[in-house]
């Protein structure tokens, strides 16, 4: 295409004075085809589309965070009110203003995908040793659910990131606490060994996901919205991440999940 219209435009230039051998080569390149000047600039286009969405999916998710903060930091602005609703005020601020830390989070991490390829540092890592000063946090942090760390070997190690191995695991356990109807439940965690691979299974009693849209989760900015869920907000990465981390890993994550019954995540990697 690009190419045609500078065929049309500039015949001349295909003819280059031997002087300028070197901008000639170039301009051959270009009007022959040897450069795919096409393909480049339709991987610009896809790649200006991606960001127009990811920027339009970045501001919606955040302004509804950022509504209920204005409208609580407004009424405590005027005050007037009881200590009761003042409390009610403070708690809201606080949620959405947890719900803004997530969000900024995930979009740091979308630039840093590339980061998981071949040259990814390395090291051993202790999964017992990773896995339980965070299943702690989550106990401390939401005490009215039942949160169970269960292993069947002192020793688990494999070859891999300990940054992004934690930031799988943290969002396995993340969403096991948000997607369910209440405060309360149960959620176990386990690590087992199936041959040369370690199971990390992560089992909730949460709202659960239909069969039919279970192939929809590991993609990239992709939300699964129902009745039960649509008030939580998210980026639509997060499993995306857990997914290019277990590759990244020569692993995989596999999901069982019934709608109304909850669901596992399992990562599995290979062992060291």
């Amino acid at each position: 295409m690009l190419r045609d219209i500078l065929l049309r435009q500039f015949p001349k230039l295909v003819d280059v004075p031997p002087h300028t051998e070197a901008i000639g080569g170039a301009v051959r390149d270009i009007l022959l085809g040897a450069t795919p000047l096409d393909v480049d600039v339709e991987r610009l286009r896809e790649m200006n589309a991606a960001k127009t969405e990811f920027l339009n999916m970045a501001a919606h998710e955040l302004r509804t965070p950022l509504s209920v903060i204005l409208g609580y930091g407004s009424l405590l602005a005027q005050g007037g009110l009881s200590p009761e609703h003042q409390k009610l005020a403070g708690t809201r601020i606080y949620e959405k203003t947890r719900q803004l830390s997530r969000l900024i989070t995930d979009m740091s991490l979308v630039g840093r995908f590339d980061e998981l390829g071949s040259s990814m540092v390395r090291e051993p890592i202790d999964l017992i040793g990773l896995m339980e000063p965070m299943v702690k946090d989550h106990q401390r942090r939401f005490g009215d659910l039942a949160i169970e760390f269960s292993f069947d070997t002192p020793d688990a190690v494999v070859n891999g990131n300990p940054y992004w191995l934690h930031l799988a695991l943290r969002e396995l356990l993340d969403n096991a606490v948000r997607f369910r109807p209440g405060p309360t439940g149960r959620i176990d965690v386990s690590l087992t060994e199936a041959g040369a691979t370690w199971r990390i299974s992560v089992l909730d009693d949460g709202f659960g996901i239909d069969q039919q849209n279970q192939g929809q989760l590991f993609k990239r900015f992709a939300r699964i919205e129902t009745d039960a869920n649509r008030h939580l907000v998210g980026m639509g990465i997060g499993l995306y991440l857990v997914q290019e981390v277990a590759r990244a890993h020569g692993g995989r994550v596999l999901v069982d999940s019934r709608p109304g019954e909850g669901s596992e995540f399992t990562l599995e990697l290979p062992g060291e």
